[in-house]
């Protein structure tokens, strides 16, 4: 019996050690914690983080500590800060100092160092000494000589280190990918894209970390695998401004530089003017609808909206030509007959948006229109146009403008923010 009742009290011993150590454990504190045991942490510290692998962080007095899965404090609240978990480590701070902590909270870097970047790649910590950069691993090993002025934009698989005031793109072998002779490299996350530039001008480089132009641009962003670059070139008459449109990943030029204006690639399509006339390319330089309208946009949902002249409008500035706006199909074929008036001041992007495109009244007092509702793709109005200015929907809803206030409509028309 007395062997029995010393098993039993074994197994619980190790049971309560396991869900003590239990470093799978994530969540919310009050739903890891016995509640009993949260309401009595509540009282003795102002913070309690949620876990994660196992452990919290907590806050007593402006100092952080560590708490595991029974609400036990293994960690004594002493560091300035600690920060989330990475590569299975958690990075604190201590008289601004840093160091690391192991899961389990034993401290295997003293804080030593004197700042520290957030870390992306497996066992590659980026700190800071004397003012130089490199990486240690949680072994306190370093593995990259500290020898950058800063690192930023810190992957998995790359790192952008200045040295002499140059930034250079380098992989964990130190090997220079870009070289540091740039005074910027960014990264645009969203786009997933990059940049560099010397100087005032901008040179691109691909997903595969390739420069593919010089550094001889202005900044623009990628619109659907294209860039369009600009440069003032010399004319008969001084100096005219032309685009060009390159594939970001591979370089290579799809439209030449002899266009003044080259929108977005959309719907298979570029939508380019030409001697104040506008036309439609493929991503091939083939034209596939002639340079023939007064004004054009970008084809969205299959349609874009395009101008013709027809007749004159006479302003204090003198005679203008009169534009009025349909929309068009692929092959140039009118779908919806222009009788629109100039978006010109009008909010968005003056595209077919969820089967909605905001158009304007064609004025005889105006040159532009001044008040815009919505149409389908027929060309009928489904919200009438009562709104000084109308925007694009998103995710069902736009906002208007009525009497210099905002607010937002659904595609009924219904005003579900208030226009205040």
């Amino acid at each position: 019996m007395k062997n029995k009742t010393f098993i039993f009290a074994l197994l619980l011993f190790v049971v309560a050690s396991c869900n003590e150590g239990n470093y799978s454990i994530t969540g919310k504190s009050y739903e890891v914690l016995e509640p009993k045991v949260y309401n009595e942490l509540q009282k003795k510290f102002s913070e309690i983080g949620d876990f994660e692998q196992g452990t919290a962080i907590v806050q007593d007095r402006g100092l952080f500590g560590l708490i595991n899965g029974k609400g036990k404090l293994i960690v004594e609240c002493m560091y300035d800060s600690i920060l989330p978990i990475r590569n299975n480590n958690r990075v604190v701070s201590l008289n601004g100092k840093y160091g690391i902590l192991n899961i389990t909270g034993n401290l295997i870097v003293d804080c030593i160092y004197d700042d520290y970047r957030v870390a992306y790649k497996e066992n590659y910590f980026p700190f800071s000494i004397n003012g130089k950069w490199g990486f240690v691993s949680e072994n306190n090993e370093v593995l990259i000589q500290f020898k950058y002025d800063a690192i930023e934009y810190i992957t998995d698989s790359t790192f952008v280190g200045k040295i002499n005031s140059k930034q250079g793109l380098f992989d964990y072998n130190e090997n220079a990918i870009l070289q540091p002779i740039y005074d910027v490299i960014g990264y645009n996350v969203i786009e997933n894209f990059s940049y560099v530039r010397i100087g005032d001008k901008y040179g691109y480089v691909n997903s595969h970390n390739k420069l593919i132009t010089k550094c001889e641009w202005g900044f623009t962003l990628p619109e659907n695998g294209y860039l369009i670059l600009r440069k003032s070139i010399p004319g008969k008459l001084g100096y005219n401004e032309k685009e060009l449109a390159i594939n970001v990943e591979t370089g290579e030029i799809v439209i030449p530089m002899e266009y003044d204006n080259i929108d977005d690639y959309s719907d298979g399509l570029f939508c380019v003017r030409k001697d104040d006339k506008y036309g439609y390319l493929n991503n091939k330089n083939e034209v596939v609808i002639p340079l023939k309208f007064a004004d054009a946009m970008s084809f969205s949902e299959g349609l874009a909206m395009v101008a013709i002249e027809d007749g004159i409008f006479y302003s204090i500035g003198g005679p203008l030509p009169r534009r009025t706006y349909g929309f068009i199909d692929k092959t140039g074929t009118f779908v919806i007959h222009p009788k629109f008036g100039d978006p010109l001041f009008n909010d968005g992007s003056k595209k077919f948006s969820e089967g909605l495109c905001a158009v304007g009244v064609k004025s005889s007092k105006y040159y532009w229109a001044q008040k815009f509702g919505y149409i389908d793709i027929t060309g009928k109005y489904v919200i009438e146009p009562i709104f000084t200015k109308a925007g694009d929907f998103i995710n069902g809803i736009a906002v208007v403008e009525r009497g210099n206030k905002y607010g937002g409509i659904n595609k009924r028309g219904e005003i579900i923010i208030d226009i205040k």
